[in-house]
Parts: structure tokens; sequence; C-alpha cells
């Protein structure tokens, strides 16, 4: 802002000041902001938008050519996966050798990419029986991302509340 006078909207939050050297041998006083009133002024507090239910956790066990994007990614979801890629849900695809990975998920207002390479070592996703994909809960994700073998976890049993009926 170069102005001599600050915007007409926000008088309340603008003082005069002088150049950077101060003082009288300041070629000319600025407009700079003192303290916003709150602090979210400007920008409007985002509202918030409904969150899926359940996020759910996807993985394409059928290797992926991941010079694929945003557009590309998506569109694998949508046929392979036979699911929608803005549903909130996270999508996670590996490569052929498997020491790479990307995942591909819907933020509030765009597409995210996580890409992962791996220096030493690949990831191993545990078999489909259709092929195609397999759910997986966020802590099985994370083991698999910290390189745990999902097919030599042996899980306890736990209490799982029975479908409601439809």
């Amino acid at each position: 802002m170069s102005g001599a006078e600050p915007p007409t909207a926000l008088p309340a939050i603008w003082s005069k000041s002088s150049c950077a050297t101060g003082g009288a041998s300041a070629p000319a006083a600025r407009w700079t902001r003192a303290a916003w009133p709150n602090s979210s002024w400007p920008w409007r507090p985002r509202r918030a938008e409904p969150a899926p239910e359940r996020a759910y956790l996807f993985l394409c066990t059928t290797p992926t050519d991941l010079r694929k994007s945003f557009d590309g990614l998506a569109a694998l979801v949508r046929q392979a996966l036979d699911s929608d890629p803005l549903s909130g849900h996270l999508f996670v695809f590996r490569n052929k050798n498997g020491d790479r990975l990307k995942l591909l998920f819907w933020d509030r207002d765009g597409l995210v990419i996580y890409y992962k390479r791996l220096e030493e070592g690949t990831f191993v996703f545990p078999a489909s029986p259709d092929g195609r994909g397999v759910e997986v809960r966020s802590a099985e994700l994370a083991m698999l991302l910290d390189g745990v073998d999902l097919d030599s976890v042996r899980r306890r049993r736990r209490y799982q509340r029975p479908a409601a009926p439809v």
C-alpha cells in the first residue's frame, strides 16, 4: 500500500507512521496496519463442511503407473475401484516395483496427492479376493507405511457391533 490515506473501510486499524528510517528524514508518512481487531479478520472463518460419516481407506492392489496425477488417479478410482474420488475417502496406489506409493484424497476444496519413494525395500499390499482393491484401517495403513507386512500381523479378537438392519 503506497497511498497517503488509509482504506476508508478500515480507519480504526491503520495508523500513520514514518518510513523505515523513521523521524523527520522520512520522505513521506505511510499508513501501516496497527493490529487486526480479531484474529480472523479480514478473512471469513471457514464454515465447517460435513465430513463423511466414516472415511474409508482403500488400497488398489493392482500395480499402477504412478506417472498419473490428479485426473488419472481419479479416473482409476472410478474405473478400478468403483468409487467416487470426491467422497473424502483415501485411495492408495503403488507401482509395479512396490517401492513407490501415492495416496489420493479429497480435501474440502481440492484433491491432494501424497507421494512416497523408498530408498530401500518395498511396500507389501495384502492380497485382494477380487484382485481390485482392499479396505484397510488407519492403523493398518500406518503399519504399511512403516514397512510392516500386514499378512504377518496377528490381531486379537475385538467386539464389533452388528450392522443395523436396512
